[in-house]
């Protein structure tokens, strides 16, 4: 399952993958590629081209939700207004490097090897909802995976629509003149960047966010080609 998948890819070992320019360049210290079983979903939970450290679409994108997450809470937290402004340009490199302010390492050529991969919530999530689609609908999929693949879609999309008002959240905080302007701002996007992960309480899946996507596909069964239980 999911979980056995994710524990074997070894996100926190210290070596790197050296082949892989967004490992060398540190910008997910500590990956470590691991080899991928065949599956209806393999790009999305276990290993995915062009993501670094080759990890699964779905792992990838909660990574960066939770980058998000937590540079919007040290923004709210922060003692000073240019603090705060540094915490979301960070947020915003979680969204999408290409949006984000200019910074050093846009003169290393590290964004030039971002563009077309994986990185950034702008991606990853996309690529993800058309594998997940791509699998139901083959004449194969498996009856969870109809059951469960749809409903994790919708919380896919619910956080991808997020990303959109954290990036006006974000844009509306490093323009804002006053601290009585930034404080309200740094209130809403950490509630904002915090539900791309988590969701916001709803008695249905129009809260839902990616863990809760993560919960559905965890269902499914990666090691089978068909996407069965």
């Amino acid at each position: 399952m999911l979980a056995r998948g994710i524990t074997a890819i070894g996100l926190l070992l210290s070596a790197g993958c050296t082949h892989d320019p967004l490992v060398v360049h540190n910008v997910y210290p500590g990956l470590v590629a691991a080899e991928a079983p065949e599956g209806a979903l393999t790009q999305v939970l276990f290993s995915a081209d062009g993501v670094p450290a080759q990890q699964g679409l779905l792992y990838i994108a909660m990574y960066d939700a939770g980058v998000a997450g937590q540079n919007a809470s040290l923004a709210r937290a922060a003692a000073t207004a240019e603090g705060a402004r540094t915490r979301v340009g960070e947020v915003l490199y979680a969204i999408d490097p290409e949006i984000a302010p200019a910074w050093p390492g846009k003169d290393s050529g590290i964004v030039e090897v971002w563009a077309g991969s994986g990185y950034g919530l702008r991606r990853s999530i996309p690529r993800m909802i058309d594998d997940v689609r791509g699998a139901l609908d083959r004449d194969s999929a498996s009856a969870a995976l109809r059951n469960y693949g749809p409903r994790a879609i919708q919380c896919a999309e619910n956080a991808l629509q997020g990303t959109e008002r954290v990036r006006a959240l974000s844009k509306q905080v490093l323009a804002a003149a006053t601290d009585a302007e930034l404080d309200p701002l740094l209130r809403e996007l950490d509630e904002a960047a915090t539900a791309l992960n988590n969701g916001v309480p709803s008695p249905d899946n129009q809260g839902c966010g990616l863990q809760q996507t993560f919960l559905y596909l965890e269902q499914v069964d990666i090691y089978s080609p068909y996407g069965g239980l």
